[in-house]
């Protein structure tokens, strides 16, 4: 009979079980183990890089634009971006 009500809201006839019902429903669900994020973080994912091979180190390096546009024509020549270029350069030099 809901169509036929015309009262206040506050007297409407209201179903206190499905209202319970759906707020159980919302409830968050029980936390995750820590053996369960352990065995997630085992099966899923790269593997994580060693200390060596890790590149947390920053350069910066200023340069004329002559220079840079003359790096830049020898590094479109061997086909590789210019921070690769300049990273080749380095490493035939320190050896």
């Amino acid at each position: 009979m809901p169509n036929e009500w015309r009262g206040s809201w506050r007297s409407y006839p209201f179903d206190f079980l499905a209202a319970y019902k759906y707020l159980q429903s919302m409830q968050r669900k029980p936390k995750r183990t820590n053996a369960e994020i352990a065995a997630d973080k085992r099966r899923t994912g790269r593997p994580p890089k060693s200390k060596a091979e890790k590149q947390s180190a920053r350069v910066m390096v200023n340069l004329t634009p002559a220079a840079r546009a003359r790096l830049e024509a020898l590094a479109r020549k061997e086909g590789l971006p210019l921070a690769t270029y300049i990273l080749l350069i380095l490493r035939e030099k320190g050896n």
